[in-house]
């Protein structure tokens, strides 16, 4: 994904320090003393025919232009307001008492050598667990989906959070936000982003099936989150 993002200033920079070449409508080395002038039409008739095709190109390279700039600052007018709610949420969540799975988060993220203050907050705002922000993370636990999970499961379902955070996937994904705005028009960019969310969530599977010490108790623990956040939708 970084390739695909840097690929396009490197063809522009390339293409910006080659010379564009210049054609004249005649060769004076192919001129002679009597054929002067008809040495020159089939010159210039193939200078004419050369240039066309890039005259035609660079009549639409303004629209081009004007659509990509459209384009990303539609996705950043999204993404701004996407900021702003998690924001948002996470203002509010700090409003809340502390969560009695506060000790919980500690312990788990003790144990995955997190060094910085992870607060922990039962939240009627979500309908799935979530991390919000980065440098003084939150995580918002579902109120109504926990109360039908194990003590083991919800230490599962901290420890995924928990493993996001210590991975960084906050500014990750910031990262991969802004490669999607720039680069909107590209399939293979929202196709690469896709996979790497996905195997983002394996990974932190992965850390809470540690803590759980059980596939399947976890497993459990997703599929009654899956059906929490089903019914709220509904």
């Amino acid at each position: 994904l970084a390739l695909m993002l840097t690929a396009p200033a490197v063809t522009a920079t390339v293409l910006t320090a080659q010379p564009r070449p210049v054609f004249t409508g005649s060769q004076p080395s192919d001129r002679g003393a009597d054929g002067g002038q008809q040495s020159a039409r089939p010159g210039s008739g193939g200078s004419a025919a050369s240039s066309a095709p890039r005259v035609g190109v660079d009549a639409f390279l303004p629209l081009v232009a004007w659509a990509w700039i459209a384009g990303v600052l539609c996705l950043s007018f999204r993404f701004a307001g996407g900021w702003w709610r998690v924001h948002r949420l996470r203002s509010m969540s700090l409003l809340a008492p502390v969560s009695r799975w506060q000790p919980v988060a500690d312990r788990i993220a003790s144990g995955l050598a997190l060094t910085i203050d992870v607060r922990a907050r039962v939240s009627l705002l979500v309908d799935a667990p979530a991390v919000v922000g980065w440098l003084r993370p939150v995580i918002l636990l579902p109120i109504a989906t926990l109360a039908n999970l194990s003590l083991l499961q919800v230490e599962a379902v901290l420890a995924h959070e928990l493993a996001h955070i210590r991975r960084h996937d906050f500014a990750v994904n910031v990262a991969q936000t802004i490669a999607e705005t720039l680069l909107f028009y590209h399939p293979a960019v929202w196709w690469v982003s896709a996979r790497i969310r996905t195997a983002r969530e394996h990974c932190c599977d992965d850390v809470a099936v540690e803590v759980c010490g059980e596939g399947r108790l976890y497993a459990e623990a997703l599929s009654e989150l899956a059906g929490g956040e089903a019914d709220a939708d509904g």
